[in-house]
């Protein structure tokens, strides 16, 4: 992996209240705004009631401290070889070649899920 370009770390949420840790100087990293875990669902179930349930709000969080939508995901990760030509333009597939459902196409490139990076 090209350690110069961002690339995907892990699935992030956007949290309804961001915290105020001052761990980070104002603007130069998103942590504070975000939770973050290996997948959605494991964020989720650990930060009951203090996430946006918007599917919008459902990203991932970069190597830069950037938190993106799943589409801007998508785009990062492929141009960081973390995914396929096939995966970033055509859209994930399950275990039965099925499209998932909450995961689909808008504009060139799909929306990245978890299961495209692990």
């Amino acid at each position: 992996m090209d350690n110069k370009k961002e690339y995907i770390l892990c699935a992030a949420i956007l949290r309804k209240t961001p915290k105020d840790s001052g761990s980070y100087k104002k603007g130069t990293n998103d942590i504070d705004k975000i939770e973050i875990g290996y997948r959605h669902h494991d964020i989720f179930s650990r930060f009951d009631g203090e996430l946006s349930e918007k599917q919008e709000d459902c990203g991932f969080y970069t190597s830069k401290g950037r938190f993106l939508t799943r589409k801007e995901a998508m785009k990062v990760a492929y141009e960081a070889g973390q995914v396929t030509e096939k995966v970033a333009f055509n859209g994930p597939w399950d275990l039965f070649n099925i499209p998932q459902p909450e995961c689909y196409i808008v504009g060139d490139f799909a929306e990245l899920c978890s299961e495209n990076l692990y």
